[in-house]
């Protein structure tokens, strides 16, 4: 990805890469864990087709 990036603009590193996905990955983490929590209360199957289950 950096690679990508330094083809446009040649002083791209790594922490502007982070920087740049930093809120990306704060975003997927919000709206995820309280997906993953609703899942769980409802007691849906956590794998595809198979019978892997969250037991507290």
């Amino acid at each position: 990805m950096i690679v990508f990036a330094q083809k446009y603009v040649k002083d791209v590193g790594i922490g502007t890469l982070i920087s740049m996905m930093l809120p990306f990955a704060i975003a997927f983490a919000l709206v995820r864990i309280p997906m993953l929590l609703i899942w769980i209360w409802a007691g849906l199957p956590l794998g595809v087709e198979g019978p892997i289950y969250y037991l507290p």
